[in-house]
């Protein structure tokens, strides 16, 4: 069965993210908006795939790739995700 990842799951993963590194970063994190938005990330990654290994290896290209200065689209987000074996997937809405 072929590996796949939305690209809806990988922007809410990436500003899930950002808004835990921006609250990290205060002087007084709160650690339950942290502690919340983790768990938002686990869920999402559960979905993915239940090896914890792939997980890392998913969360730790998001975090790596989310300052890439050079391009600061989701491209090399998703080009280190397909280097794991994943085909990055963009389902289109259905007008219902």
């Amino acid at each position: 069965m072929p590996k796949e990842i939305e690209l809806k799951d990988i922007v809410k993963m990436q500003k899930l993210y950002i808004e835990i590194f921006y609250e990290e970063d205060e002087d007084c994190p709160d650690r339950r908006i942290i502690t919340q938005k983790e768990k938002a990330v686990q869920k999402i990654l559960d979905k993915i795939t239940n090896n914890r290994g792939e997980q890392l290896g998913i969360w730790s290209a998001i975090q790596r790739e989310s300052w890439n200065m050079q391009d600061k689209t989701f491209k090399p987000i998703c080009d280190k995700v397909r280097e794991l074996g994943y085909t990055v997937i963009q389902k289109e809405k259905s007008d219902v």
